[in-house]
């Protein structure tokens, strides 16, 4: 839900995020995929709709503390579809 929340972003991003990342009611970060490839460094900021927040405060900055890195986070979101 919170990928289909924030427009598709993908489970390396929000394995990346941190509480620090959430700015003005926004959701700011800058992409894990296409950084570094563009002048904006893939930058992405999204507005925090009510019905993602409570899945962004239990999720943000606790992934990193589960899984041991992204691609298990991965793994692990394929298995369960």
């Amino acid at each position: 839900m919170l990928s289909f929340y924030f427009c598709g972003t993908n489970a390396v991003d929000f394995y990346y995020l941190k509480k620090n990342n959430i700015k003005s009611g926004r959701l700011e970060y800058k992409r894990a995929k296409i950084n570094g490839k563009r002048k904006d460094q893939a930058f992405i900021s999204i507005k925090i709709v009510t019905e993602a927040e409570r899945l962004l405060n239990k999720y943000i900055g606790k992934l990193r503390v589960r899984f041991s890195s992204h691609t298990r986070l991965s793994t692990v979101l394929s298995q369960g579809l």
